[in-house]
């Protein structure tokens, strides 16, 4: 998490180091910063993020796993309702770029809560 938190304060525009924080909040059981964390991923300009050449690609699978740990954090939140919202819009961009590991995730969290 160091390594992520220097990498931040260098450039807060990296998309991938935000949702790198993201996760390993979720993990500590941190919900509400981890999900500030994947809100700053969201809502980073992309004209001035930093992302690798072949961005369009990163781009989905970035907005994939962002969208699904947003919604994630939400739901662990108790706020299921926008957690779902957050999840249906991880399983579009994730279905866009074809990522599998995303949509796997996406779619236990979804069929975890149609249990209940």
């Amino acid at each position: 998490m160091k390594c992520i938190e220097r990498s931040l304060s260098i450039n807060p525009n990296l998309i991938e180091a935000w949702i790198l924080k993201g996760w390993g909040l979720l993990k500590l059981k941190k919900f509400s910063e981890a999900l500030d964390c994947f809100d700053k991923a969201l809502f980073i300009d992309t004209d001035d993020a930093e992302e690798p050449i072949d961005s369009k690609d990163s781009e989905y699978r970035d907005e994939a796993e962002a969208w699904a740990g947003r919604g994630i954090a939400l739901r662990k939140l108790g706020k299921t309702g926008e957690g779902v919202k957050g999840l249906n819009a991880g399983l579009l961009a994730a279905e866009k770029y074809g990522d599998v590991e995303p949509l796997k995730l996406i779619r236990k969290n979804l069929e975890e809560l149609k249990a209940r």
